[in-house]
């Protein structure tokens, strides 16, 4: 299989290039800063990129200390952007699976996973 090049994207300063995960897939996206909408648009287009409208899911995003931390608010979603430099990596998990992920996540190597990543209250964010 030949792998296929990427060309930077030109005028990085109003773009954000995505890389999300759900489960064993990744997808790649550019998304404008101006005119992103809040979170709950972001959360529509990640079920639509990923092809799961009705999957309820947790989003999380990798900073550049390795800590996992929630997306689960305007404030939240926008700080992601702000810390994308230039990769903004976004982590989807299945809402009931983000107890046993978290665990994963720091047994692999991840610094830590912040609260409101799954755990106690994880119905109040979304």
């Amino acid at each position: 299989m030949s792998r296929h090049q990427r060309t930077p994207l030109k005028n990085t300063n109003n773009v954000v290039e995505v890389k999300s995960k759900f489960e064993a897939e990744y997808r790649r996206f550019a998304l404008k800063k101006s005119g992103t909408g809040g979170f709950q648009e972001f959360y529509r287009l990640l079920q639509t990129v990923h092809r799961i409208p009705s999957v309820e899911v947790l989003l999380g995003y990798a900073d550049i200390y390795g800590d996992l931390l929630p997306i689960n608010n305007d404030d939240n979603f926008y700080k992601a952007l702000s810390s994308a430099n230039p990769l903004l990596r976004i982590i989807i998990q299945k809402r009931g699976e983000a107890v046993a992920w978290r665990e994963e996540w720091e047994g692999r190597g991840g610094r830590e996973v912040r609260e409101g990543w799954g755990g106690r209250g994880e119905e109040s964010y979304l």
